[in-house]
């Protein structure tokens, strides 16, 4: 079980949680074949965005997980918080 504690973090019951940031590479929407994944080009890096970030599913909101669906590149993990 999952609990999104006040300060919107991600807690496991074993005392694991959700580390990191978005460093808006878009693997996360990549390996779910997004249709609503975006890029731009911000000082001079291509970036990632979500044309429906406002309003996007619970299942994105609370992604990820768990650390098996975590990509390589990614700059969440899960550990001990």
């Amino acid at each position: 079980m999952l609990v999104i504690t006040d300060n919107f973090k991600i807690v496991s019951q074993d005392g694991h949680g959700l580390k990191g940031s978005c460093l808006r590479c878009g693997a996360c929407c990549e390996c779910r074949k997004c249709e609503h994944l975006k890029y731009e080009t911000l000082d001079g890096k291509k970036r990632a965005s979500c044309s429906i970030y406002m309003s996007r599913p619970v299942g994105c909101a609370i992604w990820p997980m768990r650390d098996s669906v975590i990509p390589n590149n990614c700059g969440f993990s899960w550990g001990d918080i």
